[in-house]
């Protein structure tokens, strides 16, 4: 039996690892045997695969459509960090304006879609970043009540997820990211292939990548890790993972502006290419979860840059490697960490093997899923009365929403008022200030005159007193004169 299997996730963004999980999820299942094809479905617009121009990505409102054309057996969500009600902020391929993003379309529309068609629904290990907000905890209950089969890549989405529950909460598996068996499903020889026509010198080489988050305080210690990278005769690859999140913008300028000197890829990769940089480096150091999970994979080293909240989601990936204590939050804390590494004071020695034979685990009761004669017995009327129970809650937020706007429109309009009443005192202080200065330097030219005048008095005086020794000394001389006279006589 051929089966037409839809996936479901962020296909039509420039994101490394997002773009992965179709295509590991495709590999996991040809390696498995099962004859299928698979629809790419992503929400918002349907395109071209990003860094993809031989596949299609469907929008997820087209589902309908392509359910009618060719009949789904089971619809696949995930994964990434997609079960969420609020929207992100992308770069959508060959546009440069960031734009809102309804992530939520990406596992909520597919689940309508499976109930509504009685549908097998697998999650596919996709994460849960946040808590549910309690206004929509009932219609989440009713979403994954209709899942047949519930994945999580971390046992804080499974948390996340029990948190909503007083009784009766439904089965929650845990399992790695399914990227971190891609040496598995892609041989190293397959990548090597890709590499030569990416990277422009021989020889050894780290690989380092952040995004325009990147607290601008680390730059000082960044700076100290590449000079450290470069000592062990490596050669430093600034690599673009995520180009939805301007990494390729913010690596290029942070190595011409502090004249690095490192290498930069200026072609944009495909998701091959970018596994094959990864796969060939010795040391991987950056901020993408799938950068690090792909250099661990080919058994490379790598050092989470951890800044990017929520942080939960790396923090989970290495505990399940064993090595959570290569997640530092800062590139200060990664330096010393990276002295350590190299000084030997401590090794790196992740569980590979474990966590494949988890994800080797996962991939079979997946597929025993898909292949499951057992019909799902989705009811829509449980799906859709926790929703319409919301509306009216729905209701009194935006009516909430509007009062507190109107609150700041008036707010705004007193605080114009204000800016207006300041900006005449200032103006008024200004005046004041002005006359003050012109105050200040008449009294400066009475002093100056004063000085000048006192000066003159000075010289009055001293020419009187010398007027006056004159006379007394004449008069004097004129007495003597006049007694000498008369004593002659």
């Amino acid at each position: 039996m051929k089966y037409n299997i839809a996936i479901s996730g962020t296909f039509n963004v420039e994101n490394y690892g997002d773009l992965m999980f179709p295509v590991i999820f495709k590999k996991a299942m040809e390696k498995r045997n099962l004859d299928f094809e698979l629809f790419l479905f992503s929400p918002e617009r349907s395109c071209k695969k990003a860094l993809d121009e031989n596949t299609t990505v469907f929008s997820i409102s087209e589902i309908d459509k392509i359910h009618n054309e060719h009949p789904l057996n089971a619809v696949v969500v995930g994964g990434g960090a997609l079960v969420h009600y609020n929207k992100i902020s992308v770069k959508f391929p060959q546009e440069t304006q960031i734009v809102g993003y309804d992530i939520g379309e990406s596992w909520y529309y597919p689940i309508d879609f499976a109930v509504r068609n009685n549908i097998k629904l697998l999650f596919n290990l996709p994460q849960i970043p946040f808590p549910f907000p309690e206004s929509l905890q009932a219609t989440t209950r009713a979403a994954f009540g209709c899942c047949d089969y519930i994945s999580f890549r971390d046992d804080m989405s499974k948390q996340y997820l029990l948190d909503i529950y007083d009784e009766n909460p439904p089965k929650i598996e845990v399992y790695p990211d399914s990227v971190c068996c891609i040496s598995d499903l892609i041989p190293l020889e397959e990548l090597k292939n890709y590499n030569q026509n990416i990277l422009p010198f021989d020889g050894k080489y780290a690989v380092i990548q952040f995004n325009p988050q990147k607290p601008q305080e680390d730059d000082q210690y960044l700076i100290e890790i590449i000079n450290k990278l470069k000592a062990q005769r490596l050669t430093v690859v600034l690599l673009p993972i995520g180009y939805t999140h301007n990494d390729d913008f913010v690596l290029e300028q942070f190595n011409k502006n502090n004249n690095l000197d490192c290498v930069l890829i200026n072609k944009k990769l495909n998701i091959m290419e970018t596994a094959a940089v990864l796969a060939g480096c010795e040391i991987y150091f950056g901020s993408s979860f799938h950068g690090a999970i792909t250099a661990i994979a080919y058994g490379k080293k790598a050092i989470s840059y951890n800044y990017i909240f929520p942080k939960n989601k790396n923090q989970e990936m290495f505990k399940m490697y064993g090595v959570s204590d290569f997640v530092v939050d800062n590139a200060k804390d990664a330096l010393n960490l990276l002295n350590d590494l190299y000084d030997g004071k401590i090794s790196f020695n992740p569980k590979k093997n474990e966590v494949l034979s988890q994800l080797n685990e996962y991939f079979d009761n997946l597929l025993l899923m898909i292949k499951s004669t057992q019909p799902s017995n989705h009811d829509y009327q449980d799906f859709i009365k926790p929703l319409i129970k919301t509306l009216p809650e729905l209701s009194r937020l935006e009516r909430e929403k509007i009062q507190y706007i109107n609150a700041l429109d008036s707010q705004t309009e007193y605080s114009v008022k204000l800016e207006s009443i300041i900006s005449q005192h200032l103006d008024h202080i200004s005046n004041l200030e002005k006359n003050n200065t012109e105050q200040n330097q008449y009294i400066k030219s009475l002093e100056n005159i004063l000085h000048s005048t006192q000066e003159q008095l000075n010289e009055i005086n001293t020419a009187y007193q010398r007027i006056r020794a004159n006379f007394f000394v004449r008069v004097l001389l004129y007495i003597r004169r006049f007694f000498s006279k008369n004593k002659q006589v």
